[in-house]
């Protein structure tokens, strides 16, 4: 799902995981279970602290689901019904990326990672996701100015720091662009001379 890939800070994403037994059937919840019972994820960042950020929803893979998260059922691709969970959730900090995703399943004796062999930590199944900045958020983007007092005639530089509405840093992924103005207010004769 699109969650397994690059997701723009504040966007929800999410990702599907289709069950199959050793003979390649769909595996199917037991009989009474409910999708949190079954199937959950775990999210955790670059630093390995557990994310969930903003919110995290699991569940049966169906389009009225995943239509009403405001994603497009396409763009995960093949997905049989009947075996498929989802998780979907809101990632919001570029600074803590990538993202770990950690998918478990209980089919009657415990969670269990997904991908795991016989509890071997190098056959586990880890996903991640990397965060990009947000469009640049001007009520979010600073600016210094310095050093002060500064003699007649001197260079002041003025530094614009843009970053998106998460406080993210901006990388200029989303943004081709910004374009900033610089405007002086006072009794002196102030002139911009070179932007950056």
């Amino acid at each position: 799902g699109p969650a397994l890939g690059v997701v723009v800070a504040g966007q929800i994403t999410a990702a599907a995981v289709t069950l199959y037994d050793q003979l390649g059937r769909l595996a199917l919840a037991p009989p009474g279970s409910t999708p949190a019972n079954v199937f959950r994820c775990e999210i955790a960042a670059a630093n390995g602290t557990p994310q969930f950020v903003n919110t995290v929803t699991s569940g049966m893979f169906t389009e009225v689901a995943i239509t009403a998260l405001g994603l497009e059922v396409t763009d995960f691709g093949f997905v049989s019904a009947g075996g498929t969970y989802f998780c979907a959730f809101t990632p919001t900090s570029t600074q803590l990326s990538p993202y770990t995703i950690k998918f478990f399943i209980n089919l009657g004796s415990g969670f269990v990672q997904i991908g795991s062999a016989g509890g071997e930590a190098d056959q586990k199944d880890n996903y991640t996701l990397t965060v990009i900045a947000a469009a640049t958020d001007i009520a979010a983007t600073t600016a210094t100015i310095g050093p002060s007092p500064v003699a007649a005639g001197a260079t002041v530089p003025i530094n614009i720091i843009p970053r998106d509405s998460f406080l993210n840093p901006q990388d200029y992924i989303v943004n081709d662009v910004d374009v900033f103005t610089v405007g002086f207010v006072g009794p002196a004769i102030l002139s911009a001379t070179e932007l950056v």
